[in-house]
C-alpha cells in the first residue's frame, strides 16, 4: 500500500481515482510524494530538502521565525562566541577580538630619541670647542675608557665632567688644528646607548708626524647626561706620531 493510500485512507487507489474521474468529469491527477524535511539520504548523509524536481539543497537550520523569541539555536561565530541564528553580529566585536592588542610600550623609542639628541649636541659642542657646554653634558661621574698611552699627552685617566671636557682642550693643544680630520660613517642608537664609528687623522704639533686610523666611540646617556665614554682608536699610530 502506497503512502498516498495511507494518507487518503482508501484501500483501492485506482478505484477511487476512477470514481472521482466519472463524478467530476475530469481526470484526477495523483500528486507525487515529496521528500519531507528530516528525511535522510540513502548513505546516511546530512538531511536534505527537495525544493524542485531536479534541485536538492542541504537542509539548514529552520528560519528564525519558527522559534520563540530568546530560544533561537546558536550558530558558531568566527570570533569564537555564539550568536542567535538570524540575528546581527557586531562586526567590530570579531575584528576587535582577532586583532592583536596595541603595544603601549613607547618608552624605548622616546629614550632613543633623547639619546640621539644628547649625542648630537655633544658632537656640536666638540666641533665648536665649547668646553662649558661639554662639562654640562657630562655626568658628575663618568665611566671613561681610553687605552693608556704614556707618550700621548692628552690620554690619561678621567672621571669627573671637568676632566672629560678638558680632553678636547688638551687634544687641540697637542695637535695642529688645521690638520685635524674626523668623519662619522655610522651612528647607531639603542635606548640609552649610542655607537659612532668612523675615521680620524691629525698631526702632532711637537713632532710634526701624522696619525690616522678608524675609531669607535660608545656613549651612554642617562637623564640627559653622558655617563659612559669608551673610545677605541689606532693608539699605535698615535704613539708613533708622538714619539720623539
Amino acid at each position: 500500500m502506497s503512502r498516498v493510500q495511507l494518507a487518503l485512507r482508501v484501500p483501492d487507489l485506482a478505484a477511487s481515482v476512477a470514481f472521482y474521474t466519472r463524478l467530476f468529469g475530469t481526470r484526477v491527477r495523483v500528486p507525487r510524494p515529496r521528500a519531507y524535511a528530516g528525511r535522510k539520504t540513502a548513505g546516511g548523509g546530512p538531511r536534505r530538502r527537495r525544493t524542485g524536481r531536479n534541485t536538492v539543497h542541504r537542509l539548514t537550520s529552520p528560519p528564525a521565525a519558527h522559534y520563540p523569541r530568546g530560544n533561537r539555536p546558536l550558530c558558531p561565530d568566527p570570533a569564537g562566541s555564539s550568536t542567535p541564528a538570524g540575528s546581527r553580529r557586531d562586526p567590530t566585536a570579531a575584528r576587535g577580538s582577532a586583532m592583536p592588542a596595541k603595544s603601549t610600550a613607547t618608552a624605548p623609542s622616546s629614550q632613543g630619541e633623547a639619546t640621539r639628541a644628547v649625542v648630537q649636541e655633544f658632537l656640536a659642542a666638540r666641533l665648536a670647542g665649547d668646553t662649558e657646554r661639554l662639562v654640562a653634558l657630562f655626568a658628575d661621574e663618568v665611566d671613561w675608557l681610553l687605552a693608556e698611552n704614556p707618550v700621548v699627552p692628552w690620554i690619561r685617566p678621567r672621571t669627573t665632567a671637568a676632566e672629560c671636557a678638558a680632553q678636547f682642550t688638551e687634544l687641540m693643544e697637542g695637535t695642529v688644528p688645521q690638520d685635524a680630520r674626523a668623519s662619522v660613517d655610522a651612528f647607531l642608537v639603542d635606548g640609552a646607548d649610542a655607537v659612532l664609528m668612523g675615521h680620524l687623522s691629525g698631526t702632532v704639533r711637537a713632532t710634526g708626524r701624522s696619525f690616522e686610523g678608524p675609531f669607535a666611540l660608545r656613549l651612554t646617556v642617562e637623564d640627559g647626561r653622558i655617563t659612559r665614554h669608551h673610545l677605541y682608536e689606532n693608539s699605535l699610530s698615535i704613539a708613533e706620531a708622538c714619539a720623539p
